[in-house]
This record gives structure tokens, sequence and C-alpha cells, in this order.
């Protein structure tokens, strides 16, 4: 799919180009010896300067059709590399957790900590990954990304014993923190501004790609129940991890970086240049406003990322997006839903949690065609109200389950084929199985479209140059500690809280939509410096609200 999109778009913008042509001279040296500030002078004066040809419009040609292929073979890489092993590991264990434990004959807790290595790995590796982006650069993170990607799964698939097993585990877990955090910047920083977001919420498309493709692939019937079968379904992040290398390897480093970090004036021309087929003056003044700057951008600490108010602010806000995505519950209904889908009632839970796979990828991509539209603030808060509303429905589901199974001694297994009849008054029959498969098909696509693709998004906006790094590091670190302790505590919270566990998540998801309300500014098509500002006037307020 992304090859024939790559096609489609780079014939599209050939087409532009050529457009261009016919009544324009164009120069194929971009830049050379000329200053910035005399590129957009010429172009807004329609003198010839020798890169009049290749200078767009302020307002036209900023989207896809502006991209060159450079942009969208370093697109598929970054994502192919970062959001896809994402999904395999979230999806890795569902069907070959029996299979390894019966191997090893470990015990439940092992097992359990083997489940968890994933997100502790994630953790270690997003607090590392802003260093690395800072020290190294967006480009040579992606390629050393790949070690812990076939180190870790070269150790699955060759386990002798449980030990090797989860630090296998532990690793590409490290691989996906390091990912979660270098790929959503890449993403940013290389993106035209018109469909920044766009691209920002394919990283939730590879993700749940690849929780579906991990799915599929360890299903019996594909992977079979021999020890052979699960070990090579193990291996599969590693041809993810050689293709970003590959690609990632050819594609230009990312130009805000060597700009603003580098002070590389030539090589962050040139790689503009190379992910455009023309230059827009939007991204001139973008990349003029780091040159002028000299590369003196020096990457703050964590200490100096609190001391500004409006840092502070902005901290608040990506902990908070990632602090209400965990808290949906997603993490834990991909984990148990099998066990959620039979406790309402329904009577093939199998099939109605591989639906949930089919329909987080449509809400993903749904999401991804709406947030540069609908704007980024408004599906957050339209999203998170949803999911309120989703998860009374759920609870109200099950707890009407519950009272009807009480209530008689027949098999809840066959509730969507029974008709409708009386039992116990409050709830008429048992139509809780199709009340629970509608409310959570919804929940699942709504958290795709929302909770777990636009605070990627929307942190890797509101942080400036030199706090974006750290600033993404500490909100993904508090992604992967929720993500651990829901997946650990979940099935507890449930047996204690059972048939009332939804009202739980609804009454978090209510919390989270107040807050994205009062506290998340609107950031679509707004430059870096225009969001720092917008923060800056925010955080001077005695209460930071958007109002």
């Amino acid at each position: 799919t992304t090859l024939l999109y790559t096609i489609k778009f780079e014939f599209m913008a050939m087409q532009t180009h050529n457009m261009v042509d016919s009544t324009r001279k164009p120069n194929n040296v971009i830049f050379k010896n000329q200053n910035l500030d005399e590129t957009q002078e010429s172009d807004k004066t329609g003198g010839s300067t020798g890169t009049q040809g290749n200078v767009a419009d302020r307002h036209t040609n900023t989207g896809l059709r502006n991209c060159s292929w450079k942009f969208y073979l370093a697109v598929s890489g970054a994502l192919l590399g970062g959001g896809l092993p994402f999904g395999i590991a979230v999806g890795s264990m569902a069907n070959t957790l029996s299979l390894v434990q019966e191997e090893f004959s470990s015990s439940d807790l092992v097992m359990s900590v083997l489940v968890s290595g994933n997100p502790i790995g994630g953790f270690l590796g997003v607090m590392m990954a802003g260093y690395l982006a800072d020290i190294m650069g967006r480009k040579v993170t992606m390629l050393l990304n790949t070690a812990p990607f076939v180190a870790g799964s070269v150790l699955m698939a060759t386990a002798p014993n449980m030990v090797v097993m989860v630090i296998g585990r532990v690793l590409v877990g490290a691989g996906v923190g390091v990912g979660s955090v270098v790929t959503n910047i890449f993403l940013s920083e290389i993106s035209p501004v018109s469909v920044r977001g766009s691209m920002g919420c394919l990283y939730g498309v590879m993700l749940s790609t690849g929780t579906l493709l991990s799915f599929l692939l360890s299903m019996p019937q594909i992977m079979g129940a021999s020890s052979l079968g699960w070990r090579l379904f193990f291996t599969l992040p590693t041809l993810t991890g050689l293709y970003q290398c590959v690609v990632v390897f050819f594609s230009p480093e990312s130009p805000i970086y060597l700009a603003s970090r580098k002070g590389n004036v030539d090589q962050a021309r040139k790689s503009l240049s190379d992910y455009r087929v023309s230059v827009c003056e939007d991204e001139l003044s973008t990349l003029q406003q780091c040159l002028d700057k000299g590369g003196d951008i020096q990457p703050l600490s964590f200490p100096e990322l609190l001391s500004h108010r409006s840092l502070r602010l902005a901290l608040l806000i990506g902990v908070g997006l990632n602090v209400g995505q965990q808290l949906s519950g997603i993490n834990g209904v991909l984990s148990y839903a099998p066990l959620i889908f039979s406790q309402a009632g329904v009577s093939v839970p199998a099939t109605a949690t591989l639906l949930c796979g089919v329909v987080r990828i449509l809400g993903a991509l749904c999401g991804a065609a709406l947030v540069d539209r609908l704007g980024r603030r408004t599906l957050m808060w339209g999203g998170f109200l949803v999911l309120c509303v989703t998860c009374f429905l759920t609870a109200g589901s099950q707890i009407c389950a519950d009272t009807i199974t009480d209530s008689s001694t027949d098999s809840i297994t066959d509730s969507i084929t029974d008709s409708i009849t009386d039992r116990n008054g409050s709830c008429q029959g048992r139509w809780t199985g199709i009340v629970a498969i509608v409310s959570i098909l919804t929940y699942c696509f709504v958290v795709s479209a929302t909770a777990s693709t636009l605070p990627w998004v929307i942190v890797a906006e509101i942080f400036p140059m030199e706090a974006r790094s750290k600033g993404l590091s500490v909100a993904n670190a508090t992604h992967w500690t929720f993500h651990t302790l829901a997946v650990l505590f979940f099935d507890s919270v449930d047996k204690a809280l059972q048939p009332y566990t939804f009202l739980l998540f609804g009454g978090f998801m209510f919390f989270s939509f107040v807050a994205v309300v009062l506290f998340v500014p609107e950031t679509k098509q707004k430059s870096v410096e225009e969001i720092a500002g917008e923060l800056r006037k925010q955080a001077d307020k005695c209460l930071p609200t958007v109002f």
C-alpha cells in the first residue's frame, strides 16, 4: 500500500512540477550560492535569481503532491521500522503465551514477567531516545535502533530457557521505545505543515496494523502448535528492522535537525530540497529561523525542562494525554478481549476479538484522514467523550449479563441468538451480547482514531526544538509506565470490580475530556513558533486554560 501511494503521489507531483516548468524556467541546483532570505525575496518580487522556479507559492504545493519520492521512502522506512514492530510486540504474546509456558514449564508469575518485558524495555528505550536523537541525530538513531530488534528477536527465537526469553523481549521493547520517540520526531520534522498531523497518525495506523498482523500470524491454524512455529514467529521484527536500516541509510537527515543542532546550512538546504519537488516559502521561513540561531540550539536538560513555565505546561499536556490514553483501558481490553466479551454474554468471543483488530485499523485510518481537517484538539475531546459513553454502555451490558446469569442456569454462550425475554425486570433478555459487541467495537474504533494516535502527534508539536527530544522522552516514559501498570493489574482490577470495571474507565475518560477542553491548545497547521507563543500566553494565566 505504501508503494502504491508513493507511485500515485509521485506521479501527481511530477504533473504539478511539469506545469510549473511550462511557465517558469527551473534551476536544478536549489539554494546554490544564495541566502534563504534572498531566495524568498526573489520569489516574492518575481526576480530571476536562479531559484525562482523551485520555490513554490506560500499557500500552494505544501501538501503531499509537493513531496518527492525520497520523502515517501523515508516515511515507509520510519513507519515499518518504528510503528509496525510496536504493534507486533503488543499482540505477539496473545496466542503464543500458552505454548511458551508449556515449552518451558513456567509459572504464571514468570509468564507475567515475560509479558511485561515489552513495556519495561520500552520505558528504558524512551529514556535513552532523547539523548541519542539529540547527540547522534534522527537518522543515525533509527539506524542503531535496528540492533535491539534483531538481537531481541534472535534471542526469543532461539531461547533455551525463560531467562533468555525475557531478555530478548526486553530488548525488543527497548527498540520499540526508542522508535516511539525518534520516529515521531523525524516524521514531524520532514512532513509539510499541512499534512503533519496525518503523517503522525500513520504511526498509529502501523501500530494497529502490527497488532492485527501479530494476531493473525500467531493463530494456531497458521503458526501451528509446535515449538518451531512460535520461534519463527518471533523473528518477524527482524525483517521490519532490516528494512528500516536499508531505507533510512539512503534517506536524508531531518533538515530541521541539521539547521538547528548542527548549523550545517548547505546540508540542511539540500535535505529540504531532497524531500520536496519545490521548496515552499513557509518551509523556507521555518528553516531560516533555525539558521538565524546559527545552529547554537543546545538541548535542554531535564531540570531545565522544568524551569520554564511554558515548558512545564507542555510537559503537563504531554504526560496528561499519555495517562489518559492508558487509563482508557485499551491495553487491558486488547489483552483480555475474549474474557470481556464472554462476561457480556457474547457467544463467539474469538471472532469478536478479531473484529476489534480490524476496527482498530479502520479507526486509525479515519483519524489520519480527519486530524488535519477537524484539528487535534477537537478530535481529542470528542474522542474522550465518546469513549466515556461506550465504557458506560459496556459496563451496563456486563451488569445486566451478570444479573441474567445469576437468575438462570442456562449457558450464556447462546446469548446472541436467543430471543429477547424478560429477566429480572430491569434487564430485558439477552441483548447484552449485542450491546457489548457494538460498544466495544465503537470503543476500539474511537481509541485508534483519537487516544491511541493523537498524543504522539500533539506531543511532537508542542515542544520547541531544544526541548523536543527530552519532552517526548518524558511523555513516552509516562506512556510505558502506565502501559506496564495496565497490563499487570487489569486482570486483578477486573476481578475485584466485576461487573463494574468499565464504570471506572468511563470516569477516567470523563476527566480526560474535561482536561483536554481546559488545557490542550489547537496545533493544526501552526508553526513551532506559533505553538510556543500560545503556550507562553497560556502559561502566564493564573489557571493556564486555553480560554
